[in-house]
């Protein structure tokens, strides 16, 4: 549910309308990250700059299980359906997504990649940690 209402897709502004295009074409709806910039349109090519640095740095694998742990982390269904999705396009099957998010350490992931899914549901809980993260 959305605390703050997106701009209708037929009112936004023409430069989120690419960004909506390249949505459906691609995946045949237009991505609520996509939406979620309606009211600061100027920023989604900032912030697709940031993810493209940060998606070049990551297999799609590793960038799609941490995306899911964060995901878990904060109680996200929209996130984790979309994340789950591109998993099984990727070559899991639905048992094996659903076995990673019931739990990553019994899912047959790599010792790396359950590392990397603990620490990201862990600094997605927020600042509230109980021990050091390092």
């Amino acid at each position: 549910m959305w605390h703050i209402q997106p701009v209708p897709d037929d009112s936004v502004e023409e430069s989120l309308r690419e960004f909506y295009k390249a949505d459906l074409e691609k995946d045949g709806y237009v991505w609520n990250t996509s939406r979620v910039w309606s009211h600061r349109p100027e920023l989604m090519g900032l912030w697709m700059q940031l993810f493209k640095k940060i998606r070049t740095n990551l297999r799609l694998r590793s960038y799609e299980l941490v995306t899911l742990a964060a995901a878990r982390s904060m109680g996200c269904i929209y996130c984790m359906l979309a994340h789950g999705a591109i998993l099984r396009k990727n070559g899991f099957t639905a048992q094996q997504v659903i076995a990673i998010l019931e739990d990553p350490h019994n899912a047959g992931l790599s010792p790396q990649e359950v590392h990397l899914m603990d620490y990201s549901a862990r600094i997605s809980r927020g600042a509230q940690l109980s021990q050091p993260l390092f």
